[in-house]
């Protein structure tokens, strides 16, 4: 299954972060070893994307990570089994 993971910045402000000024890690814990994605963009107009493939029924929790800033985020997520 591929989830879509989504993230915006905004500074202390509440102004929304665009361009290529943020260190983002995308990490994924859960049943199944899926690799960390990096990106120097914090968003655009919308969101900023990356496409997480989780390869096996299970409960993953997604974290999205400005190492510049320290902003986190995380949000658990369930695959239920190809029946």
């Amino acid at each position: 299954m591929a989830v879509v993971v989504e993230w915006r910045l905004f500074d202390q402000y509440g102004a929304l972060i665009d361009g290529e000024q943020c260190q983002v890690l995308v990490s994924v814990e859960g049943p199944a070893t899926v690799p960390s994605e990096r990106s120097a963009r914090c968003a655009n107009k919308n969101a900023q994307h990356l496409n997480v493939k989780l390869p096996e029924a299970g409960e993953y929790t997604i974290s999205v990570l400005d190492e510049l800033s320290g902003v986190e985020g995380s949000t658990a997520v369930t695959v239920l089994p190809h029946s």
